[in-house]
């Protein structure tokens, strides 16, 4: 029997059982199928606009006596996609990693039957990709079923057709191929973590600890957008303008992700001093795996630090001479409340991907802590506690990453203060919320998970 075909029978026989892998496995498929969806539905987002720019929208933008509004709409929606790119690549990765325990425990069983380390990361990639197969054809068949629902929304005045969001066949193509490209990708690293040896024992290597140079990309990312923000010129050269203040914007981002895991790490440290049993197993587990906890909520804290620089820069005149009106909107107010509609999308977009990255986050982290979890409970810890220090572990430093950044982005707006519009603040608290809740509701699924999982009895070398 070769590799393939015992990755095939090994993926179906986990899928047909009703032990904790199968959850694992499943989840992983929801997972995949949640990214590719969204990441079908926004490349048709930039696909749509790229197609207006220069066939309806162009008499339209005629009227306003101006040749660049096509232009701008299929920048800002390119900036939407590259705001959008690191919670998909981050929930994607997710999935790829689920249930690291079980994996290795499977692997170390192939192992000792004579596997060789070769045949078994391959066996890994092609679990991933056959997971990631199945999720993207239901993704694909999501992605194909709301494309009416978007006939509700429209910009420039002019509805969204269904056939206009629709990707070619190589579009389509193209995003099977990056959905499998992060599963092959992630799954590799994922077993760089585990030493295996012919023998089956399966040894977790330590990661390694998280360095302070994080800063430095932190302050070069800062001094690189409020730069371009106080460059920011209207008129003629906005089109230039917004590319060059989304790239900033798009790279302040990255180096807030690249900081996340240092930033929980020195915040959550000092915590671990505590009385409380509950405080301290979650702090200590988030301490010693920073990277971990930050993509617990990274998706969520990363719509925060955005809706933060969207809320306060949204007033922004981009042509303050365009009185020329259409339909009774002139340039300036059909262009802002359009930029507001992609932004509630955007929003959407990432509560959707924080949820579900959050969900599969968690109740792989039930499973591989499951034999810690019973050890806790052998000597005399309440369920109640564990309980308590799972919430403690991602709702603590979400609050704390959150406030964080809602900081870090104001920043941006400091650098040209005329042109805050402090109006658009309660869309920023209501999203924090959302995404607060969102996490709650997450984290309230794992509990049952967690009752079952203590409550088993089992032996170790099973």
């Amino acid at each position: 029997m070769n590799t393939i075909s015992l990755a095939g029978m090994l993926t179906r026989a986990r899928l047909s059982s009703r032990t904790g892998s199968t959850v694992l496995d499943a989840l992983s498929v929801i997972a995949f199928a949640v990214a590719s969806w969204l990441t079908m539905t926004t490349a048709g987002g930039v696909w749509m606009f790229h197609a207006r720019q220069n066939t309806v929208t162009k008499i339209y933008w005629d009227s306003f006596g101006m040749d660049f509004g096509g232009e701008v709409y299929f920048g800002l929606a390119l900036v939407a996609v590259g705001l959008l790119t690191i919670p998909l690549l981050t929930l994607g990765a997710g999935a790829a990693r689920l249930g690291a325990g079980a994996r290795e425990r499977r692997l170390a069983s192939l192992r000792l039957i004579g596997m060789s380390t070769g045949q078994v990361v391959v066996l890994s990639i092609l679990e991933s990709i056959i997971q990631a197969l199945i999720g993207f054809g239901v993704g694909l068949v999501i992605y194909l079923a709301t494309l009416p629902a978007w006939g509700a929304l429209s910009f420039t005045t002019l509805p969204i057709q269904a056939s206009e969001m629709l990707l070619p066949w190589w579009g389509i193509l193209a995003a099977y191929l990056l959905v499998t490209l992060i599963a092959m990708t992630s799954t590799i690293i994922g077993l760089r973590r585990v030493s295996i040896s012919p023998l089956g024992v399966a040894k977790r290597i330590i990661p390694l600890q998280v360095r302070i140079w994080r800063i430095l990309v932190l302050v070069a990312a800062i001094a690189l957008i409020l730069y371009q923000t106080a460059h920011f010129k209207p008129g003629q050269e906005m089109l230039a303008s917004i590319v060059s203040l989304g790239v900033a914007i798009l790279i302040f981002v990255g180096a807030v992700t690249i900081v996340g895991p240092l930033f929980l790490q020195i915040t959550m440290r000092p915590l671990v001093a505590t009385s409380s049993p509950a405080r301290l197993i979650a702090i200590r587990r988030v301490v010693s795996n920073a990277r971990g906890a930050w993509r617990n909520i990274s998706a969520i804290v990363l719509m925060g630090l955005v809706a933060t620089i969207a809320s306060s820069l949204m007033k922004v005149s981009f042509n303050p001479n365009a009185d020329q009106t259409v339909n009774g909107l002139s340039f300036y107010q059909l262009l802002g409340g359009d930029i507001s509609k992609g932004v509630m999308v955007a929003f959407a977009f990432s509560l959707i991907i924080g949820a579900t990255g959050t969900l599969i986050q968690q109740v792989s982290d039930v499973y591989d802590r499951a034999e810690e979890a019973r050890s806790l409970i052998y000597v005399g810890t309440p369920v109640r506690t564990l309980i308590r220090a799972r919430f403690i572990q991602v709702l603590l430093p979400l609050m704390v990453s959150t406030l964080f950044v809602v900081i870090l982005g104001f920043l941006p707006a400091t650098a040209q203060p005329a042109l805050v519009n402090w109006q658009n603040m309660y869309v920023l608290l209501a999203m924090v919320m959302a995404g607060i809740a969102l996490t709650f509701a997450a984290l309230l699924v794992t509990v049952p998970i967690q009752r079952n999982i203590v409550s088993a009895r089992v032996r170790r070398n099973d």
